[in-house]
């Protein structure tokens, strides 16, 4: 097991759905988190219904910024946008 994966807050009605990840620190640095986020937004998230993901992610920390842009997944709604990423 390299991390997890979550789905929250989830809006049956608009397809919207939260994501969001933690990866161990051993898997830390070489795109697990991309990965594991790309695929389930493009592949379980529309099985699902879902269409309209965003990305629960710290937009104090550098590298979970690099996640969010390298998987185009815009940021949570409420929250605010990474700062130099």
């Amino acid at each position: 097991m390299l991390g997890r994966m979550a789905k929250r807050g989830w809006d049956f009605d608009d397809g919207i759905a939260d994501v969001a990840y933690r990866v161990l620190p051993v898997a830390r640095g070489v795109g697990v988190a991309t990965c594991a986020v790309t695929t389930l937004s493009a592949r379980a998230l529309p099985e699902l219904g879902f269409y309209r993901p965003y990305l629960d992610q710290s937009t104090r920390n550098p590298a979970s910024c690099r996640v969010a842009t390298k998987s185009g997944l815009p940021a949570r709604r409420h929250q605010a946008p990474c700062r130099g990423a």
